[in-house]
């Protein structure tokens, strides 16, 4: 985790726990429009950034490109795909009870 959040975005984290797993499964058209079967299996940890800079994507032409820091009152301003916007919803309002 700690490799790849410096390699896609050159921040450095501190990574907390694992908090949360999720799957999904679709069959249908890549963005390239590419017929794939695909399967996620997502490992959702906190991790903290103590010293946060404007993120360098370095992976260029993939997934991370459109990386950056969303202000937490307007995430949802983000365009998310469905399964993260329901995760983010979900943990945000988990965290939000809990504080």
């Amino acid at each position: 985790m700690l490799r790849e959040v410096a390699e896609e975005t050159s921040q450095e984290i501190v990574l907390g726990e694992l908090i949360k797993v999720q799957t999904s499964h679709w069959v249908g058209r890549s963005p390239y429009a590419i017929i794939e079967d695909f399967h996620a299996v997502r490992l959702i940890y906190r991790a903290t950034c103590p010293h946060p800079t404007e993120p360098v994507v370095l992976d260029q032409g993939g997934t991370t490109e459109s990386a950056q820091w969303v202000p937490l009152g307007s995430w949802r301003s983000v365009s998310w795909t469905q399964n993260w916007r329901q995760l983010l919803s979900e943990l945000l309002t988990e965290s939000a009870a809990g504080s």
